[in-house]
């Protein structure tokens, strides 16, 4: 009986470590799924977290996936077209203003804020993206340099 008992716990600590490491890595999006604000955070978790060209590359309009495509690399894109590398960051939608999102029929501006590191040093970043609907999804047109930048 007892080492009935035993088993049984043993296979439940088994199956609940199991289980949790089977859970979603995936950072959790704050926004409406489907809308502006999630598909550009697809589009930075995409680049920033998974590291991952050809899904970022999904969400994309024609001309940005051509131009990211021919840098190759997660990294390059990030260097070199966007001028925002970074160590470790989290990235959120600036909800700072009234101005949330500008969309205007299907076009749309979201603003959004990174912080993390380079090199061991804080540092932070703001982006306007614009998007514009294609049939019922959304894609990243263009990333636009911090206007408040130097």
């Amino acid at each position: 009986m007892a080492i009935l008992r035993i088993l049984r716990i043993l296979i439940l600590l088994f199956l609940m470590i199991f289980l949790q490491a089977c859970g979603d890595d995936e950072p959790e999006i704050k926004a409406e799924l489907g809308s502006p604000e999630y598909r550009t955070m697809e589009f930075f978790n995409a680049i920033y977290i998974e590291d991952d060209l050809d899904k970022a590359s999904q969400y994309a309009s024609g001309k940005l996936n051509r131009v990211m495509k021919k840098y190759g690399t997660t990294r390059a894109v990030t260097r070199y077209l966007f001028n925002m590398r970074f160590d470790t960051v989290k990235m959120e939608i600036d909800r700072s203003g009234k101005n949330l999102r500008e969309r205007y029929g299907d076009t749309a501006e979201i603003a959004i804020l990174f912080s993390g590191t380079l090199h061991g040093e804080k540092k932070d970043d703001y982006r306007v993206v614009k998007l514009k609907k294609k049939g019922r999804d959304w894609v990243v047109e263009e990333v636009k340099h911090d206007p408040y930048g130097t």
